[in-house]
């Protein structure tokens, strides 16, 4: 099952990156630029993120996975940080880019999660059409999003069917603090 999983979640990503539209690409440059110069310290780390190691992590973006076993309540999950000039900054792109970075996903209205501290809190489900490919594997999608000071945060979730989105709260608290803590 390990293998399908994986074999799913590098299959989205491959057909969704390689179909770049003029919003993605013009979103995708803001990344870059606004993700290269991110404190370590503002991600989540070992102390907070358990039974889980980094697959892969780049200046904006750490991307835990439940690498060992398949079976476990979180597969994976995507830490993301962007820092930008102001908070104003931060706020303007990510209403801007609220569709992208939502998957386009339904949003979740009573999710709740304590968010003091973050500005804009969304949670949203993942897109429809992955959702439905993790669905017979009893996975679900979370998109979790927020402004804290000048950064814009994202958590994306892989996790078991039975969770909610307040079982994150530590993750979404955690992150507050860290950024609030710079």
């Amino acid at each position: 099952m390990k293998k399908i999983l994986i074999f799913l979640f590098s299959f989205s990503l491959t057909c969704s990156w390689s179909q770049f539209s003029q919003a993605e690409s013009e979103m995708m440059d803001i990344v870059e630029k606004n993700g290269a110069s991110i404190p370590v310290s503002v991600f989540l780390d070992t102390n907070t993120v358990k039974d889980m190691k980094i697959a892969n992590a780049t200046p904006w973006r750490h991307i835990w996975m439940d690498i060992e076993d398949s079976s476990k309540n979180i597969m994976q999950f995507y830490d993301i940080r962007l820092k930008f000039d102001s908070k104003k900054d931060a706020l303007a792109f990510h209403k801007k880019y609220l569709g992208l970075n939502s998957e386009f996903g339904n949003k979740i209205k009573n999710h709740g999660i304590n968010f003091d501290g973050a500005s804009k809190f969304y949670v949203y489900s993942g897109s429809k059409e992955f959702t439905k490919m993790m669905e017979p594997y009893g996975y679900q999608i979370f998109c979790i999003m927020y402004v804290v000071d000048n950064y814009f945060v994202k958590i994306y979730l892989t996790c078991k069917k039975e969770y909610t989105p307040s079982e994150f709260q530590n993750y979404v608290s955690t992150s507050i603090k860290k950024i609030k803590d710079i």
